[in-house]
């Protein structure tokens, strides 16, 4: 039910699809047009923080499965919601070690 078109992939499954490495994606990440993955410049104000964030936009912001190299050194690897992390992923930090499971509005909220 996966077929290439000149605008993308086209995926008519309601199931997510694999990667090779065996993680999900969801539609809107298998159904990109071409270029709609983006490297840009992120900023968190309120932490002080900036970075690169690598993955899908959505009105110009990141959404959906995306990674974020800061320049303090972390990176995190997970679900962005309308610019913040929000969702499953994983905050891997020079000094604090790594916080895998849930964020909300940018936050750690606790392991799955």
């Amino acid at each position: 039910k996966i077929r290439m078109t000149r605008k993308g992939v086209e995926n008519k499954d309601p199931t997510p699809a694999l990667t090779p490495s065996g993680s999900p994606y969801r539609d809107s990440v298998l159904n990109k047009k071409p270029g709609q993955m983006k490297n840009i410049k992120i900023c968190f104000k309120k932490a002080g923080l900036e970075g690169t964030y690598t993955g899908p936009l959505v009105d110009g912001r990141p959404h959906g499965v995306g990674t974020i190299r800061f320049t303090n050194g972390s990176t995190y690897l997970g679900e962005m919601t309308k610019g913040k992390m929000t969702g499953k992923g994983a905050l891997y930090t020079k000094n604090q070690g790594i916080f895998r499971g849930r964020f909300e509005n940018n936050k750690f909220v606790g392991e799955i």
